[in-house]
Order: C-alpha cells, then structure tokens, then sequence
C-alpha cells in the first residue's frame, strides 16, 4: 500500500464490504495543493495507480490454497524519487515479507 491513502494498517486486510466503504471515504476527501503540486493524483478504487495490491490465496480454480506466512510487522519504505516502479509519486510506502509454509489444502484441513 501507498501514501497518502493508505498506511501499514491496511496490510494483510481483506477486500471486503467495509474496506471498500473506508476507500470510498478516502477517496471522497479532496487533494492537498501540495499532493496535487507533488504529483499525486486522486485515489483509483481499483488500485489501478499502484496504491495497493491483492493476491488471490484460494478459489475454485486453484488446486491447493496458497499458504502463507507473513512477518509481524509491515516494512516502512520511504521513497527517494518520484518514480519506483508503479509506485507513483509516494512519499512512503509499506510492504510484508512472505515466506511459503509449505501446507497444501489437506494438510491445513481445507
């Protein structure tokens, strides 16, 4: 996830009803002059700009669930240029380290 939305809060959150409501809200606020001096342009709710990213870990199509594990704490990345990716013109952002356990569906019971 990316500033000036979102923060290490929405990390590992799910996409579900309420979170789609909070970023209608946060997409409703109006930019800053200096936001929209710097560059940053108003929140996509399809996190078409990089503001965040999903990962799809079951479904009917998947033959065993993507298990993860994750660390305790999201990463706090302070950006030195405008550019990184597609990581528009944040000023932070933050990221999660993964690491596959190794479990299929039926040794976790799924």
């Amino acid at each position: 996830v990316k500033s000036p939305f979102f923060d290490a809060s929405w990390i590992g959150r799910m996409l579900d009803r309420n979170a789609l409501e909070e970023m209608k809200a946060i997409a409703d606020r109006k930019l800053t002059e200096n936001e929209k001096e710097s560059g940053v342009k108003e929140l996509d709710l399809c996190g078409e700009r990089g503001e965040y990213h999903t990962m799809c870990v079951d479904g009917p199509l998947y033959r065993w669930e993507v298990m993860l594990e994750r660390e305790e704490r999201a990463k706090e990345i302070v950006m030195e240029s405008k550019w990184e990716g597609n990581i528009h013109n944040a000023k932070k952002i933050w990221t999660i380290c993964l690491k596959e356990s190794g479990e299929t569906k039926e040794e976790n019971g799924g």
